[in-house]
């Protein structure tokens, strides 16, 4: 509740601040117009004082004169123009606050009541101001009315009090709800640094409390570091930075040798007003879905998939009632009937209008099943099945490695949620969520709702270590919303490679970093351009050692742990030291990178499977409008992981047959027809019909699996020669 309570007075106050600016860049071009009008009546007045006639006139006939050009108000207004070359904005801005009082009272004051304020010692006068006015609202005393000097005012800045004092009666007073406005609008701007919080949150905890360890003894760290298992925290910090500087360095050699000599091809070298500058062009690779060679497969209704797959890896009875043993098993019909109904969009009214089965029985099943961990645990089963068939291995991007793709798919909203956030990118006028996916050879292996306005890359560590099936990947990839300043760390730690692809190598080359003196590198054309701060990180090590143990402990939620370590408003010595040791990381990285042509190739291989993943997944969620159709945000996560799961359903459909076919075409010696098989996407869904009718009693027509492979081994041909002419056809 406190956590949306912050979030809506976070939300009110960027909101009345966009307002605020508006009205003032209003006010301004309008005092603009007008002071351009009196530029000419202003331009008479300064030609009077070269009239030898007004010199023998008193200055109060002249003052006359004057005023009838320009009255005294206009006049003030050119001459502060003139004197000052600006108007005051933020004049403007802080005299839209004071006519806000209406908007301030109904949705500020409320919510800034309810909620407990705590501070760091810096930040005591924040607070003593908070405190004062939230004694004042409740004794119902108007601001305005009480003594100047009994009035917090130390934590104002002091470019803002001339705007939120002013003068009454000859008093000095301050304007109640300029100071109130500025007492919220601190709040945020501290909760935001981390000075201020609130422990009785899950996202506004202090840093400290997030962490919920802190070892304050060697003995104790030393303790908790060994309960963890993780080698590369209890490896002396020297140590690994020694080993780190050595590969970086020799990386920079090699990699620049390779570009000079021509073994790197890749690297086009151009002179640009005397100095050679670089790039990698690195052509997109085409999605591949919908494959022609799937059009040849019977088509089947999506209940006989399911039915199907459920035959093969048993994951419906992950689906158990939410009391436990002593209940009665849930009926499988209205199981799958709910599974169906939220995976491709229908829900259970529209699903029993066209279904055999009961309206009030699918709610009940949904109510009593239908939780997030029994849907994760059939993801889980359906997911390590998949990976079991023969085929999978043959999508590894590279030999006895598991390379996973992270990416996030923007998807509308139906109903207003706390969540659901405007985003005119991706959203246009609608409010919408973003769907998060680690996605492993095609499959989903984790996923997570988040907020559009939220970062991807904050979650990668939280959808990584949170994985619960068996699939753990070596390499993780994605696009530039993966990365941020601790997700190289984090990954390195737990030895898998983070490997992300950036939208312009050459421009993110800059960011380099070397052990070494900048003069050291300039004969190479790839070179730092920050020296690396290895003894801050050798002296904050302990400090991060408690940090990366909180979030191996689980004892805390890793993604807001790791965007308050991103964030540059909490500044410190320890978070710049993981920002150092993430940018030696990324530095070895990104030269590997550039020297490596097959790398790259991986990295969008598993970038674009990641996208097909979510092609499938829009097909399926299509069909009943695309949209998320849940009222609340768990209702949306449960929708959303029920067509997670039903895609990954379909992908083990595909793959269980392209195993088959292939087996039976190695049987064959029909090599070429095999090297197809083993490179086909396994995105697909035009073989399987998720409209129409749906009977859950077609027990009498299950899939016959046999005739398919059959007709498909027929259609391939089991000629040792792979026809040519058909390979084409078939992508």
């Amino acid at each position: 509740m406190n956590d949306h309570l912050i979030q809506t007075l976070h939300h009110y106050v960027a909101l009345y601040k966009d307002e605020a600016k508006s009205y003032a860049e209003k006010q301004v071009v309008e005092i603009y117009n007008n002071i351009y009008k009196h530029f000419k009546p202003a331009g008479y007045l300064l030609k009077m004082f070269l009239n030898p006639k007004l010199s023998r006139l008193a200055f109060k006939e002249i003052q006359k004169k004057a005023y009838k050009k320009l009255s005294k108000t206009k006049l003030k207004l050119v001459s502060k123009y003139l004197m000052e070359r600006c108007i005051d904005k933020a004049a403007y801005e802080w005299e839209f606050h004071a006519k806000n009082y209406r908007c301030i009272i109904k949705n500020l004051r409320p919510v800034f009541m309810a909620i407990d304020f705590e501070s760091n010692i810096n930040n005591t006068y924040l607070l003593s101001g908070a405190k004062f006015i939230k004694n004042a609202f409740r004794q119902n005393q108007p601001l305005n009315q009480l003594e100047f000097k009994k009035v917090p005012k130390q934590f104002i800045p002091e470019k803002l009090k001339k705007y939120i004092f002013e003068i009454r009666g000859n008093k000095k007073q301050i304007n109640s709800y300029k100071y109130e406005f500025c007492v919220y609008n601190q709040l945020i701007n501290n909760i935001e640094k981390g000075l201020v919080f609130c422990n009785d949150t899950i996202q506004y905890k202090s840093f400290e409390a997030d962490l919920g360890i802190t070892a304050t003894s060697d003995k104790e760290r030393e303790k908790i570091l060994q309960a963890i298992d993780v080698p590369k925290l209890t490896t002396p910090i020297e140590d690994r930075l020694k080993a780190l500087k050595e590969e970086l360095e020799n990386l920079y050699k090699t990699t620049n040798q390779n570009i000079i000599n021509g073994n790197n091809k890749f690297v086009k070298v151009k002179d640009k007003n005397g100095e050679a500058t670089w790039t990698l062009p690195y052509k997109k690779k085409d999605l591949e879905f919908n494959n022609p060679i799937y059009d040849q497969l019977l088509h089947v209704n999506i209940i006989n998939v399911v039915d199907f797959v459920d035959q093969q890896c048993n994951f419906i009875k992950a689906f158990t009632h939410t009391l436990g043993s002593g209940t009665q098993s849930p009926n499988s019909k209205y199981v799958k009937g709910c599974f169906i109904g939220n995976a491709i969009n229908l829900g259970n009214y529209k699903l029993s209008e066209n279904s055999n089965l009961l309206y009030h029985s699918l709610n009940d099943t949904q109510a009593n099943c239908f939780q997030i961990e029994n849907i994760m645990e059939a993801n889980k089963i359906v997911v390590e099945s998949t990976a079991a068939l023969p085929i999978f291995k043959y999508h590894n991007t590279s030999e006895n490695k598991l390379h996973a793709g992270f990416d996030g798919e923007k998807i509308v909203a139906q109903y207003e949620t706390f969540n659901a956030k405007h985003s005119s990118k991706y959203f246009g006028t609608e409010k919408g969520l973003v769907v998060l996916s680690m996605i492993l050879n095609g499959i989903a292996v984790n996923f997570k709702i988040i907020g559009a306005h939220e970062r991807e890359a904050h979650y990668i560590f939280d959808i990584l270590f949170n994985n619960n099936t068996d699939l753990k990947p070596d390499w993780i990839s994605g696009d530039m919303h993966i990365t941020n300043r601790a997700n190289f760390v984090l990954s390195d730690l737990v030895d898998i490679d983070f490997m992300p692809c950036y939208r312009s190598v050459s421009r993110q080359a800059k960011n380099l970093c070397g052990f070494k003196n900048l003069n050291c590198y300039n004969k190479y054309l790839i070179r730092p351009s920050h020296k690396a701060r290895d003894q801050l990180i050798i002296d904050e090590w302990p400090n991060l050692q408690n940090i990366f143990a909180a979030l191996f402990m689980k004892e805390t939620n890793q993604h807001i742990v790791v965007k308050k370590l991103c964030s540059h408003k909490m500044r410190n010595k320890t978070r710049e030291a993981l920002w150092e040791y993430n940018r030696i990381l990324m530095s070895i990285y990104l030269l590997k990178y550039i020297n490596d042509n097959n790398m790259r190739q991986y990295v969008r291989t598993a970038i674009n499977r990641s996208e097909e993943h979510h092609w499938l997944r829009s097909t399926i969620a299509i069909m009943g409008g695309g949209a998320l159709r849940g009222k609340t945000d768990l209702e949306i996560e449960i929708q959303n992981a029920c067509v997670e799961l039903m895609t990954n359903v379909v992908i083990y459909y595909n793959a269980y047959i392209m195993s088959q076919i292939m087996l039976t075409k190695e049987q064959q010696g029909n090599n070429d027809a095999v090297a197809f098989l083993r490179k086909l996407s396994l995105a697909a869904s035009q073989h399987i019909n998720f409209n129409g009718y749906f009977d859950f009693d077609m027990t009498s027509k299950p899939v016959n699996i046999a005739n398919i492979i059959a007709h498909l081994d027929q259609v391939i041909g089991a000629s040792k020669e792979f026809d040519i002419l058909l390979y084409k056809k078939l992508g």
